[in-house]
């Protein structure tokens, strides 16, 4: 049977149209219709044919083994009309998106022919959506722009990709980066995302232009080269709803592949650490699904605007499952690479927890702060993983309307599951419902101060929420954490006390808070009509502008709580973003913040779990460092044989040092008997013993010690000298005193001796003691200072051996300075280029009044090196001694002496030569 001429015709001119955006069907159909007409004369096919050709867009092919289902270059086939607006593309209009702002199709600047989308800045925000696009929850997804910036600080531009069900309800939302500085055109992507709901049948690509928390009021955004594919659907998922597990057994991930042209594919598992350490792997055969489903399209309707493929059919689906070996608790990543005979090499990762269950504090100072509220869990699964989350406060938003019964009952289910988890929420008033909100002044995003304005709006819509939550919450929040709109606020303690007057007409007692900024002082009032002010800045303080801010002093009546966030993903590693949020919390905790609530934790970008709901790295860290100190009391630090920071928290019962140091070092100290260290991920490991002292190795990285023994971390604490200042007088006897309170709970007797240096001389070995408790001891020794004594900061050790409930042998470090304080000495060294050891001496005056020094300079086997300093004032004076040969020097000790020219002053430094 032969071929209709026409009809080939018609495919051919069809086949090499260019691929036409969501509602260019209609259009498209339009112009085979005027082809038709044409195409009754024969004489005209040729020319079309080659019209038709010279018109098709180059094919786009960056992943081998994508189906390119939409592009947009805003090219004149995309502008039929000649509007500078893409064809059926649609814009947002709302408050925050003002419809005066200009946005059209540009013809100055693009990175392919010469067309792209501009959108420009006049305050607020702008956003348009591309056509629908027919998608399969069978496949993953690929978006590609290209984007241009022109004096963006604050604004960030990006592409997003929504999936929507058959009913245009949206399912999941997914963005690229948020951008501000791109001079020059550059890709941005996002992807292989997948669709997991099954009901998806929409895609819709959007171009954003937002504000952050500082809006630009000047700038532009352009977009160009829109390309959205299909690739092979690949999704892996654990067995639970937010991946944080608390017994390692039970963890299985699976692994669902479909569209893969390969018979036989298999999936290479790998476990990594928060490190990026291979703790497991095993490569597993993928189990062809029982029905291999097909890939159906409807015949594309003429209106309904949606843009349709026919695809090909679905090729290979199947589930392959690992049973994980998890080797300990901590956070991991789960690697799956999709393996064939074609080479295919698809990947996913999904993140994960494995914890001991800890039972939460009854009281803490710890929460979250959820302004989306049940996104991206629901209020079903929410309680479950804020149980596990080491927090005993939630800031939830409980706006709702009158006639939202299911959710009035599930926020009071909500609320009652958190009360058995230990967990006191606190009902964020920030948003009306959509139904109401035109009732206030303005729209978009609404400020607390709008909000609460007039009574006689906000009160009548509030009934809802109080009626049914007033029984059950306690705590309530003006406005999420960063609405500051009562900070400078006229009238301010009058307004708050209007409006929690009003709220209490319910019968229950209204513990209002509201945002607040730390560089400003909140109105002076003796009863002030707020519980709480919720503390906020942007950008975060750090650990010790928090400290600052925190101990400058506070109001007997206040209730100050901190919100913390996390330094951003994308600009820090993991060490850094850890130890910067543990040590913030440590700072609220130290200086007493009533509450330290993290904001928003599902960040992408600053959170402490994945925008998808599972765990990101800080996960862990939060919650090891909330456990550990919520409930317990600051009791100070120690001094460490090696100078570590830490910071001891006790309960009353056991204690728990945190410690860290800039450079890795054992510290060997008796802290208790049972002790042990945990981790930033919550793993135990037991130390090292020497003798019946323990060797902690401490790094940069923060860890817990615990078990740690309150009563002699106490005593270590009790023990000073009282003058901690020796004379460099050498060879006679000076006097010193310390004193020491018995912190145990009982009467206690025993001895100590002091460990000094070996050219230090003193009777201070053996004193005997008796002490009952509470009892202070005070006492005095004479020690007398070699003639090879060293001067500047010294360590010194005292040993003490108790007997209470039973006995304990311990040592407490503390340093003593040796000079006079007023001049003193430091020495650096380093080898020069001629293998010389250059010796820098310092000397430094701290009075008004002038010295004369002779300086010696002693080293192995070589002449002394003498050098005069005459009439040294106030400040200092450096003076570089030559040693050539250096490289014999090293590990050799070397001295320096400093004496002062007709006085008593002598300085004493000895160092050793190092590489």
């Amino acid at each position: 049977m032969g071929t209709n001429p026409r009809v080939s015709a018609l495919r051919l001119i069809k086949s090499s149209l260019p691929a036409l955006p969501e509602g260019e069907k209609g259009r498209k159909k339009l112009y085979l219709s005027k082809s038709k007409n044409i195409l009754i004369d024969t004489m005209n096919l040729l020319p079309l044919l080659i019209l038709a050709g010279a018109i098709q867009a180059p094919k786009h092919t960056p992943h081998p083994d994508a189906v390119e289902i939409y592009r947009c270059d805003f090219g004149e086939s995309f502008d039929v009309n000649f509007d500078l607006w893409p064809d059926d593309w649609k814009r947002k209009k709302d408050a925050r998106h003002p419809p005066y702002l200009k946005i059209e199709i540009d013809d100055q600047t693009a990175v392919v022919g010469n067309r792209c989308l501009r959108m420009e800045l006049d305050g607020g925000a702008a956003t348009v959506f591309a056509p629908p696009i027919e998608v399969s929850a069978q496949f993953s997804y690929i978006l590609e722009a290209h984007l241009k910036t022109e004096g963006l600080e604050h604004d960030v531009a990006y592409c997003s990709v929504t999936f929507y069900d058959a009913d245009r309800q949206p399912l999941s939302t997914h963005e690229t980066s948020h951008e501000s500085h791109h001079p020059e055109w550059e890709k941005i992507s996002l992807g292989p995302v997948s669709p997991l709901d099954e009901r998806v049948r929409y895609a819709v690509i959007g171009l954003h232009l937002y504000p952050t928390n500082r809006a630009d009021l000047r700038g532009a955004a352009m977009f160009d080269k829109i390309w959205f594919a299909r690739m092979p659907g690949v999704t892996l998922r654990a067995n639970s709803l937010h991946n944080v597990y608390s017994a390692v057994d039970d963890i299985e991930v699976i692994c669902h592949v479909s569209g893969i042209l390969d018979r036989e594919p298999t999936v290479q598992f790998e476990l990594r650490d928060e490190v990026d350490v291979l703790r497991a792997s095993e490569r597993v055969q993928l189990v062809r699904d029982s029905i291999q489903p097909g890939v159906h399209r409807e015949d594309p309707l003429e209106d309904d605007g949606i843009l349709r493929k026919k695809d090909v059919a679905s090729g290979f689906s199947g589930t392959a499952t690992w049973k994980i070996p998890v080797p300990d608790v901590g956070f991991y990543h789960v690697h799956a690479t999709i393996l064939g005979q074609k080479g295919l090499n698809h990947q996913r990762t999904i993140t994960l927890v494995a914890i001991q269950p800890h039972q939460a504090p009854v009281v803490g100072e710890f929460g979250w702060s959820l302004p989306n509220g049940d996104q991206p869990l629901s209020l079903e699964e929410l309680p479950d993983l804020l149980g596990m989350a080491g927090i005993n406060w939630v800031k939830f938003p409980v706006w709702l309307s009158e006639d939202d019964s299911t959710r009035a009952d599930g926020l009071v289910l909500f609320a009652e599951q958190l009360h058995i988890h230990g967990i006191e929420m606190i009902g964020l008033l920030d948003q009306p419902p959509p139904g109401v909100r035109s009732l206030f002044t303005g729209a978009g995003q609404l400020q607390a101060a709008q909000i609460f304005e007039e009574t006689e709006l906000w009160h009548p819509v509030l009934y809802p929420v109080l009626t049914r939550l007033s029984l059950k919450v306690r705590w309530w929040q003006l406005g999420r954490d960063d609405d500051l709109s009562f900070v400078g606020y006229p009238g301010l303690v009058q307004k708050i006390t209007e409006i929690k007057k009003q709220l209490e007409l319910f019968g229950q007692e209204f513990r209002l808070g509201i945002g607040w900024r730390w560089m400003y002082e909140p109105p002076t009032t003796p009863q002030p009509p707020w519980a709480f002010l919720s503390y906020w800045t942007d950008p975060p303080l750090t650990p010790e502008e928090l400290s600052t801010h925190l101990s400058a002093g506070r109001r007997s009546n206040e209730r100050r709580w901190v919100t913390l966030t996390a330094l951003p993903r994308d600009e820090y590693d993991i060490n850094a973003r850890s130890r910067d949020l543990v040590q913030r919390m440590l700072s609220a905790k130290i200086n007493m913040a009533d509450a330290i609530i993290f904001s928003d934790p599902f960040d992408q970008r600053q959170g402490l779990m994945n925008a998808d709901g599972t765990p990101s790295e800080l996960f862990l860290p939060w919650r090891t460092t909330a456990l550990m100190l919520s409930g317990r009391d600051y009791l100070g630090s120690i001094e460490l044989p090696n100078g570590s920071t830490n910071h001891i928290f006790d309960d009353g019962r056991r204690a728990v040092m945190l410690v860290w140091n800039d450079t890795p070092v054992q510290e060997t100290i008796f802290l208790g008997t049972d002790v042990q260290i945990v981790d930033l991920w919550g793993r135990k490991k037991k130390l090292q013993q020497d003798g019946f002292r323990q060797v902690i190795p401490v790094g940069r990285e923060p860890i817990f010690v615990v078990d740690v023994n309150p009563k002699v971390a106490r005593w270590r604490m009790g023990f000073n000298f009282d003058n901690q200042r020796l004379a460099s007088a050498f060879g006679r006897a000076q006097s010193a005193s310390y004193h020491l309170n018995n912190t145990f709970h009982q009467g206690v007797s025993g001895s100590m001796t002091l460990r000094p240096l070996d050219v230090w001389d003193t009777d201070f070995t053996g004193v005997r003691f008796k002490l009952a408790e509470n009892e202070e001891f005070v006492n005095s020794f004479n020690v007398t200072l070699g003639q090879n004594a060293r001067s500047g900061n010294q360590k010194v050790r005292v040993d003490f051996d108790l007997t209470a409930d039973r006995r304990y042998r311990f040592s407490v470090h503390r340093r003593l300075d040796v000079g006079p304080g007023d001049v003193a000495v430091e020495v650096t060294t380093h080898m020069d280029e001629s293998g010389n050891l250059l010796v820098h001496q310092q000397l430094m005056n701290h009075t008004d009044n002038f010295f004369n020094f002779d300086c010696f300079l002693f080293a192995p086997k070589r002449r002394r090196q003498r050098f005069q300093v005459l009439n040294l004032g106030r400040g200092y004076h450096t003076q570089t001694y030559a040693l050539p040969r250096g490289e014999e020097l090293v590990g050799k000790m070397v001295w320096l002496r400093v004496e002062e020219i007709g006085g008593e002053r002598v300085l004493n430094h000895s160092f050793t030569v190092e590489p």
